[in-house]
């Protein structure tokens, strides 16, 4: 009798196991070529931007956002950053604690145009080409003055 039990329960737990752990692996993000340790806050950010622009324009695959002032201020939080980088806006609110100088040289201008910060590194020179491609990841669309 015991035996049947536990034979039961082990087949149990293996359809449980395989029904949610089947589900968990369709779900599993793959890297799309984002640079390695943003790969997957990259694919992350790439579908919650998908989303951001269906909700801003109210339109799907549109070419270029367009996104005003208003939009951008209200997205000023650590966890929820939006920065202006020479007329184009990014939500880097992923990439904040990967950021090599740390969070706090970003925080400030969430919500805000970063052009000049971004471009002086606050007075130490240009980012490296490298920062330009790891940008390019977070673009939501275009500021819209």
């Amino acid at each position: 009798m015991n035996k049947k039990i536990l034979i039961i329960s082990l087949v149990l737990l293996a359809a449980v196991v395989i029904i949610f752990g089947g589900a968990f692996l369709l779900k599993t993000p793959t890297n799309t070529g984002a640079p390695e340790n943003t790969s997957n806050n990259a694919l992350n950010n790439n579908n919650q931007q998908e989303a951001i622009k269906q909700n801003v324009t109210g339109e799907q695959n549109s070419e270029i956002t367009l996104l005003n002032l208003e939009e951008i201020a209200k997205h000023n939080l650590k966890n929820d950053c939006w920065v202006i980088v020479e007329n184009k806006v990014y939500n880097v609110s992923d990439f904040i604690d990967l950021h090599p100088a740390g969070p706090d040289k970003i925080i400030p201008f969430c919500g805000k145009d970063a052009t000049t910060a971004f471009e002086t590194r606050g007075g130490k020179g240009p980012h490296p080409e490298k920062a330009n491609k790891t940008l390019n990841n977070y673009y939501l669309g275009d500021f819209k003055n």
